[in-house]
């Protein structure tokens, strides 16, 4: 299952603080910068200084640019679009602007493009994708559209990928976010004097149940990189759960706000987990971390969705099921078709793709590629889904992978099919008596297991 993180944002959360707590922690900066070679950025360096602030020792995280162009909206060689302390990205969807940086939907790409770990892949991508829809609805553009300038751009993908790379050298499987704690009054940026929260933060807080709190400070605390961030990546919001402590790292941000200013990281093991005298092991480097099903996935918890749908009358059937084939091996979560009538009455089927936010243009160029349509309609979604973990059952024939389930107190086993369907083509079985062979073998190892 992981480690559990907490974040304890008493000062707030920006990438820059998140990177800072958690190479605080022990995740290797080596690591984090092998895997961001990866990517086709150049032109930084990263800056990882251990200090000491108020008394406390913590990591101070940095972006310095090679060459950084002057940006006449700020007073200093470096701008960071809302002039957050912290460096964190403003996008805006300024078409004067297109030459200087990157749209969201070449970042975008560039990460799907990326031989990334598939699960820093995912929450990068997810990330990026929740900025660009807050910019977009506080710009009025549409979201692929959205424009990353170029210092913040690369300042912001480094921050974002190296934050989803670090928490996976560390093997964190669940991450819960205290409060958040923003500043208050209004700070200057590209545009004029805008309030706290930022709109872009504002927006990523509306219709959500994500306690935020204005403190002091007069200024921005909670950046939209860093409020992107906590929205991913949290598996819930509120006090810190019980866990057996490991270790405690803190990131500081730059400003002087009067008091410490820092992202304070906590990292342990469930405290309802099995005890173990030995040592943790060693954190492993990003390839070789697990990857689970679903990131961060907290029972009982929604994660958010798209739903793409379309009528189709025009395509065979050999056609659309090749497009189901295809769409989800690009990472549609569920694909169908269904029966339908067009205008004139056309027979024809209604394709319906649920896919995760980071995957919807890709899917949808898929849509127009492989079918005959000529417009996919949109809605955003949330789904509850049970935490999902996978392990192996031995049999005589080989593994057999078993997908564990649970919500809550609800516990789940299921068998994977083409498992099954391997299993009884070795053991000359009809595929139920198969089924009912290896769900019998489950239920005796659930009651070995329950027994003192």
């Amino acid at each position: 299952m992981g480690r559990t993180l907490y974040l304890d944002c008493f000062s707030g959360i920006s990438g820059d603080m998140l990177m800072g707590a958690l190479l605080d922690l022990g995740a290797p900066l080596a690591a984090v910068e092998a895997e961001l070679a990866k990517l086709p950025v150049g032109g930084y360096r990263l800056e990882a200084e251990r200090r000491s602030v108020s008394g406390i020792v913590g990591t101070s995280f940095r972006v310095p640019l090679e060459e950084a162009p002057h940006d006449p909206g700020h007073g200093h060689p470096h701008p960071h679009g809302h002039g957050h302390a912290e460096g964190q990205v403003h996008a805006h969807a300024h078409e004067d602007e297109a030459a200087h940086g990157r749209t969201y939907a070449e970042i975008d790409a560039m990460l799907a493009a990326a031989p990334l770990d598939p699960a820093v892949q995912r929450t990068a991508r997810a990330v990026f994708r929740e900025i660009a829809e807050a910019e977009a609805a506080v710009h009025g553009q549409p979201v692929a559209t959205v424009h990353f300038h170029e210092v913040g751009a690369v300042d912001s993908i480094v921050d974002i990928v190296g934050c989803a790379i670090a928490l996976h050298a560390l093997d964190v499987g669940r991450v819960v976010v205290s409060p958040l704690s923003d500043g208050s009054g209004a700070i200057r940026s590209r545009h004029g004097m805008i309030p706290v929260p930022v709109p872009a933060v504002a927006k990523m807080l509306e219709g959500t149940a994500i306690p935020y709190r204005t403190h002091t400070a007069d200024t921005e605390l909670v950046t939209p990189t860093g409020m992107g961030l906590a929205k991913v990546l949290a598996a819930s919001f509120g006090p810190m759960p019980a866990v057996r402590v490991e270790k405690v790292g803190y990131g500081f941000g730059t400003r002087d706000i009067g008091r410490l200013n820092a992202l304070r990281a906590v990292l342990g093991t469930p405290a309802d987990a099995p005890a173990t005298a030995e040592a943790p092991a060693a954190m492993p480097a990003p390839a070789a971390a697990p990857v689970a099903d679903a990131p961060f996935g907290l029972p009982g918890a929604t994660d958010r969705i798209v739903v793409l749908e379309c009528q189709i009358d025009d395509s065979s059937p050999e056609t659309l099921g090749y497009a189901a084939e295809r769409l989800l091996a690009e990472g549609a979560l569920d694909v169908a078709w269904l029966p339908a009538f067009m205008k004139k009455g056309r027979p024809a089927v209604l394709a319906t793709v649920v896919c995760r936010p980071e995957d919807e243009l890709r899917l949808v160029g898929l849509l127009f590629a492989e079918t005959g349509t000529i417009g996919v309609r949109r809605r955003a979604s949330e789904r509850h889904a049970m935490a999902r973990s996978t392990d192996a059952l031995e049999t005589e024939h080989g593994p057999v992978r078993v997908k564990r389930l649970a919500w809550g107190e609800v516990r789940k086993s299921t068998l994977e099919y083409e498992d099954v369907k391997r299993y009884a083509a070795a053991a000359k079985l009809p595929l139920q008596e198969a089924v009912r062979r290896l769900s019998a073998r489950l239920d005796a190892d659930a009651g070995e297991a329950g027994r003192p």
